[in-house]
């Protein structure tokens, strides 16, 4: 079993994982799993996984992470799959995916020894930083 460690996160990366799971949350996407991979791969330092229930649920939850941010995503990959999608912001890798999809590629254990899972929720790692405004200003 790994053992968690304190996560170290800067304020910007605190509040974009914080956005990112509101956003994925708020359409309902299932095993919210934020991984920290600094250790593992370069240049991304998270990875953020979501189950959907169903196409449908797949595509919005795509679409809503990726206008959660005031900065767009550098690419989108899947569109047009009904199992997997990913959005890439750089720092940050997000992968909704189907339950099928998730259990046959198991993602999570593939960085089973990344220092820490996110725990949940995440307004709890710092009540003190509100995420941002809506209109992207603090």
């Amino acid at each position: 079993m790994t053992k968690k460690t304190p996560l170290r996160l800067s304020v910007s990366d605190r509040r974009q994982l914080h956005t990112i799971v509101a956003a994925i949350e708020q359409l309902k996407g299932q095993q919210v799993a934020v991984l920290d991979v600094r250790a593992f791969l370069i240049p991304t330092s998270f990875i953020v996984i979501a189950t959907a229930d169903h196409s449908k649920q797949l595509r919005a939850l795509c679409e809503e992470v990726e206008g959660c941010l005031p900065t767009p995503p550098l690419r989108s990959e899947g569109r047009g799959s009904q199992q997997w999608m990913v959005v890439d912001f750089g720092s940050v890798m997000v992968h909704i995916m189907s339950r099928e999809a998730r259990d046959f590629y198991e993602l999570d254990s593939l960085w089973e020894g990344a220092p820490v899972e996110l725990d949940r929720p995440v307004p709890s790692l710092d009540a003190a930083q509100p995420p941002p405004a809506p209109d992207g200003h603090p």
